[in-house]
């Protein structure tokens, strides 16, 4: 259904950690010609959603996983030094606030309407390696709502 919104809430809650921008495989195997920024905040909203109709122009989807992927430069992934430690340090700390920004957050329209409930951390996965660079995505799930 329409998700423009809530990606729109969601880049504006995080673009002061880093620019933001609609995930569409950027950094994946098989794009090698795509060029990305480092660091970046992609958000990644389901294409297709199964939506109920609770009436009164009110739609709902249950249960949807939205993905935050956080892309940072990483040099030296197979050597233990400082620069590597603090390229590590920085994405750790990008995702903790990522995560404080979004964990519980509710998202409503400019006039009020309920977008989204809380938001929960259902699941992460860390410290993916892609050439020079670090990936690690958090997935909420929450429940979406179109008028």
């Amino acid at each position: 259904m329409f998700t423009l919104p809530i990606y729109k809430a969601i880049k504006a809650s995080l673009s002061n950690i880093a620019p933001c921008f609609f995930f569409t495989g950027q950094y994946a195997k098989g794009k090698d010609n795509t060029k990305y920024i480092v660091p970046a905040i992609y958000i990644e909203v389901p294409k297709n959603l199964k939506v109920a109709y609770w009436g009164r122009g009110i739609r709902a989807a249950r249960a949807v996983p939205i993905k935050i992927h956080l892309i940072n430069n990483a040099p030296y992934k197979s050597h233990d030094n400082v620069v590597q430690d603090s390229a590590l340090v920085k994405h750790s700390s990008m995702l903790n606030q990522i995560d404080t920004l979004l964990e519980k957050k509710h998202f409503s329209t400019e006039s009020g309407r309920k977008l989204s409930e809380a938001f929960i951390n259902s699941e992460t996965n860390e410290h993916n390696y892609l050439g020079s660079q670090v990936v690690s995505i958090i997935t909420y799930t929450t429940d979406l709502y179109f008028y």
